[in-house]
C-alpha cells in the first residue's frame, strides 16, 4: 500500500476498504435501498449515471418522500455529472481523513428515521471491529492494512448525529496511544497527532 500523505485515509487501498464498510446488503425494501445509495453517494463509491437510473426506476416510490429530498433527488437524476462533482466533507475532517472517498452528501436523505435507523446499525457493526482490534495489542502496521479505516466513517457519520459513547471512545484511544508508542519514523511522527483529535470529534456529549 502507498501513501501520499498523513491522513487516515491517505493510501492507495482506502478506496476499496471505505466501499466495504459503508456497503449496505442489497434490499428491495425503500429505505434500506435509501441508505445504500447515500452512502455510495456520500463515500464517493457511487456510479452517478448508474444512480441516476435507479432513481428513475424508483420515482414512483420516492415520490412519497418529503418533497425536499424528492427535489434532491431529481436534480441528481436529471444532473448526475453535475453531482458526481460535489465534494462535501467538513475541513475539520479533511485535516483527519484526507480527501479520499469525499463525495456528494444529500443531507434530507439521512434525516429519514428508517435510514438513519440502518447507518446507526452500521455504525454498531463498526464499532464491533474496532472494540476487537484495540482490545488486543494493536501494532503500527496495521494502519498499513488499513485496520483504523472504520475510523474515518464513524468521524464521518457525526454529521448525522451518530456519535460513540465516551467509555468506548476512550478505550479506543488508550489503544491508539498503545498502538503509536511503539511507532518510529517520520510517517507515524505526523500521523499520530493529525489523527489523534478524531477520538474526541467521534465522542458523545456526557
Amino acid at each position: 500500500m502507498s501513501t501520499w500523505g498523513s491522513g487516515l485515509w491517505d493510501n492507495d487501498a482506502t478506496v476499496d476498504v471505505v466501499g466495504t464498510l459503508v456497503k449496505i446488503s442489497p434490499a428491495k425494501e425503500t429505505m434500506p435501498l435509501l441508505a445504500s445509495w447515500g452512502l455510495r453517494l456520500w463515500f464517493g463509491q457511487a456510479d452517478a449515471k448508474a444512480f441516476a437510473k435507479g432513481i428513475e426506476r424508483k420515482s414512483a416510490e420516492l415520490i412519497k418522500l418529503p418533497k425536499p429530498l424528492f427535489q434532491e433527488l431529481v436534480g441528481l437524476a436529471q444532473r448526475p455529472t453535475e453531482y458526481a462533482r460535489r465534494n462535501s466533507r467538513p475541513a475539520e475532517h479533511t485535516a483527519i481523513l484526507g480527501s479520499t472517498c469525499d463525495g456528494y452528501f444529500v443531507a434530507p436523505l439521512f434525516e429519514l428515521p428508517e435510514v438513519k435507523g440502518v447507518i446507526e446499525n452500521r455504525a454498531e457493526e463498526l464499532s464491533v471491529l474496532l472494540d476487537k482490534f484495540f482490545a488486543g495489542s494493536p501494532k503500527p502496521e496495521a494502519l498499513y492494512k488499513n485496520k483504523l479505516a472504520a475510523l474515518g466513517v464513524l468521524l464521518s457519520f457525526t454529521r448525522i448525529g451518530i456519535f460513540v459513547a465516551p467509555a468506548r471512545a476512550d478505550a479506543w484511544l488508550a489503544g491508539f496511544d498503545r498502538m503509536m508508542e511503539g511507532a518510529e519514523g517520520d510517517f507515524f511522527k505526523a500521523f499520530a497527532p493529525r489523527v489523534r483529535p478524531l477520538f474526541t470529534l467521534i465522542k458523545a456529549k456526557r
